[in-house]
């Protein structure tokens, strides 16, 4: 899921220094450090996560060196679409479907929703840009991804929030005191185990060394699964032609149901998916069901770098 500070409706943020002075309008700025040169595109501000609907609540320009440039929404614009606090840090929690939580929010009349930036080019969706730490898509402890965040609520100064809630894939800690309006949550990995990543999520100042990223990189066979898949394993939907998968006779179809000879049963897509990643250059084994046969077939890939919007 990072910039220097929290960011209120008053500020503008620029990347690469310390929060500007406050401003008339809620301004975001930034460089999408792997922008492509000499292109130009727009940004938009989508929901995460909470409600149906794909709103865009804000659109601003990239010029051709990657610098962006958006106007954030006021709280008037923000307030009717929160999910209520009171169920954020509860069991089952709101956060996404199959999330729990225990801790506390204080006051918990308010409400919060979760944001997203997506970059286009000539008229289609180019890819999401996130504040980083490094292009890794799994980082290490230690490093920081920033979640932009709304919250909103009357009556008391500032919102407290202790606690931890837990997803299939992320298990995020809150600790802190935080303003109402806009902010760049930093997520601390602590930690990753079996594709669940641990994240420790505070008020401190965000770390100088984040950058607006557009890409991410991890070692991969060049795959992708069905994400609606409620069959055994992980379904192949698609094979990179001539990646490291096609070449060693993957097909799609295929179903990943051991990888390293270890059995991915009860296994959600995204652990399943941290077990075939790894480092370029290592081989991983896959066992497959092909075709509707019992018999499991194993193929060796060799994982290359794999560079993905």
């Amino acid at each position: 899921m990072s910039l220097t500070r929290w960011i209120s409706l008053s500020f503008a943020l620029v990347l690469g220094g310390a929060l500007a002075a406050p401003l008339t309008t809620p301004v975001l700025t930034g460089r999408i450090v792997d922008w492509p040169p000499g292109e130009t595109g727009v940004i938009q501000l989508e929901s995460v996560v909470q409600g149906p609907d794909n709103t865009v609540f804000a659109t601003g320009t990239i010029d051709a060196t990657g610098q962006f440039r958006l106007t954030l929404p006021s709280a008037e614009k923000v307030q009717p679409t929160l999910a209520p606090l009171a169920k954020w840090m509860a069991s089952p929690s709101n956060q996404a479907q199959g999330c729990s939580a225990k801790g506390t929010v204080t006051p918990s009349q308010g409400g919060l929703r979760f944001f997203q930036l997506f970059s286009y080019r000539g008229g289609q969706r180019f890819g999401d840009v996130t504040l980083r730490s490094s292009s890794q898509r799994f980082l290490p402890a230690g490093q920081t991804e920033a979640q932009l965040t709304f919250f909103g609520w009357t009556g008391a100064a500032a919102l407290k929030i202790e606690g931890t809630i837990t997803c299939r894939d992320l298990i995020s800690t809150y600790q802190g005191t935080f303003p109402a309006g806009w902010h760049l949550l930093p997520g601390q990995v602590t930690g990753r185990q079996d594709g669940q990543t641990m994240e420790r999520v505070t008020a401190a100042a965000l770390p100088g060394t984040l950058a607006w990223r557009q890409y991410v990189e991890f070692g991969g066979i060049g795959v992708q699964f069905d994400l609606t898949w409620s069959g055994a394993g992980a379904l192949i939907t698609g094979v990179t032609p001539d990646g490291p998968a096609a070449r060693a006779g993957v097909r799609a179809g295929d179903q990943v149901v051991e990888v390293d000879g270890r059995s991915v049963s009860g296994l959600t897509l995204p652990q399943i998916m941290s077990r075939v990643a790894g480092p370029a250059g290592v081989p991983v084994t896959l066992g497959l069901r092909r075709g509707g046969q019992e018999a499991m077939l194993r193929v060796m890939v060799t994982r290359t770098l794999q560079r993905i919007p």
